[in-house]
């Protein structure tokens, strides 16, 4: 697992579009990793918890329309 210190609310601007990749339960491989910094995407953390695929989901959506919102 690659150590991700910044969280997704602190990498996130009001009113920019945004694509968020959810990782697989697992991670991402390394070379997923690699390839997705190389096409511009930031590694972020949602906390310390590990989240399902599927609540990982919600809890971005969710964090992006709050900074959106506020």
């Amino acid at each position: 697992m690659i150590p991700r210190d910044l969280n997704l609310k602190d990498a996130l601007f009001r009113d920019k579009p945004i694509t968020i990749l959810i990782s697989p339960e697992g991670d991402f491989s390394i070379r997923e990793i690699k390839l997705a910094k190389e096409k511009g995407y930031l590694p972020v953390s949602m906390g310390r918890n590990r989240l399902r695929t599927e609540t990982a989901a919600i809890v971005a959506c969710t964090t992006v329309a709050i900074i959106n919102n506020g």
